[in-house]
């Protein structure tokens, strides 16, 4: 990052608050792409030297890690994997809007989708999309934005937790829920998978809490050590005096 891009970040407008928050906005969006670029330059870097297994491996999706670690099942990467298609054909789609008439590409207004693409969108991703779009999370992000993070944008868990103010597990809990009413409303699901999905999504609501560290024992004076020493106790009076000094 050079000397003007630092002071563009590190300089706020002085103007309104919407224009504050355009300003907050547009330097978090500088600094994720710039650790998207030095995410892919690292990745790039591993495969010079990787073989072709770990060069799978490396390229393997967020979803696809889930589903190998048994946090999702295969009807939600199919979820996943349909909400991701539609996601790229409506943007192709815009973008093909966007350039002059005489240089759209064929295939991509929204006119030229196969059918069996046209039935997922109106059938199955738009009625998901509108509803999770209603579940607001946190800082306005809503669900749909927090699936789109994971499904199409393959930021991981523990990323978009940090970004949202969350732990992994709450995030991981909400892409499985999404990704089953996703299956649940396409009635993909038998009573078999139905069970099994069910059994996923409250088996990792109910994650065991973080452990909880045990207090520490104060440690006696030195002129006190090796007899019994008990830790000092004060008065209600004292505690109000300690107070009042603190505030004044």
């Amino acid at each position: 990052m050079n000397v003007n891009q630092r002071s563009s970040l590190q300089t706020p407008p002085a103007a309104d608050g919407v224009e504050r928050a355009d300003w907050l906005a547009h330097c978090r969006a500088q600094v994720e792409a710039r650790q998207a670029a030095e995410e892919s330059a690292r990745q790039a870097e591993l495969e010079l030297a990787a073989t072709e297994p770990t060069i799978r491996k490396l390229r393997r999706s967020v979803t696809e890690k889930l589903f190998e670690a048994g946090r999702l099942s295969a009807l939600q990467i199919r979820a996943a994997s349909e909400i991701c298609r539609c996601w790229e054909a409506i943007c192709t789609g815009l973008f093909a809007k966007a350039m002059r008439l005489d240089k759209q590409p064929r295939g991509a207004p929204a006119e030229d989708w196969s059918p069996s693409l046209r039935v997922a969108y109106s059938a199955r991703y738009a009625p998901w999309r509108d509803e999770a779009a209603l579940v607001t999370l946190r800082h306005r992000y809503s669900l749909a934005d927090l699936v789109f993070s994971i499904v199409v944008d393959n930021h991981g868990v523990y990323q978009v937790g940090k970004r949202l103010g969350m732990d992994e597990r709450t995030v991981l809990r909400h892409l499985q829920f999404s990704l089953y009413r996703y299956v649940e409303q396409a009635d993909w699901l038998d009573d078999k998978g139905r069970a099994e999905a069910l059994a996923l999504v409250a088996h990792r609501a109910a994650a065991p809490q973080p452990k909880q560290r045990k207090a520490r024992p104060e440690t006696p004076p030195d002129h006190v050590r090796g007899t019994a020493w008990k830790a000092p106790s004060y008065t209600p009076e004292q505690l109000a005096g300690a107070r009042a000094k603190l505030i004044a």
